[in-house]
């Protein structure tokens, strides 16, 4: 299966993991200078619905799998969009934008949405998490140490 980033809160060692690493700045600083262009929109997937997919895709009738490859397409959004759901959960929460010369246009290369129509059509995949749903589940996941004394919306 081809799929966009998997978001795992566990891993921050990656490039695009900068959509986990705001959450540690925004419980830890209460803002993060964030090294994308606000508008800079990346298509990803969170760890639990990639799991997801592939269970209901091995699950399927396989007369109605007509390929041996799918996309899944997950969500794409900003860090500008992330922000805003980010305060709604963190508030006081801010962001300033200062795009990296080195790894924004990395970031800025890569597609920005990825079709999964082939899946949504062979085996009625679907994404359905909100990106606020999704924001709400990075929150979650992430040790309550890293909360005690925030006050979180939760």
């Amino acid at each position: 299966m081809e799929r966009p980033t998997i978001l795992q809160v566990s891993d921050l060692n990656h490039l695009i993991n900068i959509f986990i690493e705001i959450f540690f700045h925004a419980l830890e600083k209460g803002h993060y200078d964030c090294w994308l262009g606000k508008d800079q929109s990346l298509p990803m997937i969170y760890i639990d619905e990639c799991i997801d997919a592939t269970i209901q895709y091995l699950k399927a009738d396989k007369k109605n799998l007509k390929r041996n490859a799918y996309n899944l397409a997950g969500v794409a959004f900003t860090p500008e969009q992330l922000a805003v759901e980010i305060t709604k959960l963190i508030p006081g929460f801010t962001i300033d934008y200062k795009p990296c010369p080195n790894r924004s246009p990395i970031a800025g290369s890569w597609p920005r949405s990825i079709d999964d129509s082939c899946a949504q059509n062979d085996w009625d995949w679907k994404y359905n998490p909100t990106l606020y749903e999704l924001a709400h589940k990075i929150l979650t996941k992430i040790d309550g140490s890293y909360k005690e004394g925030r006050k979180l919306n939760m």
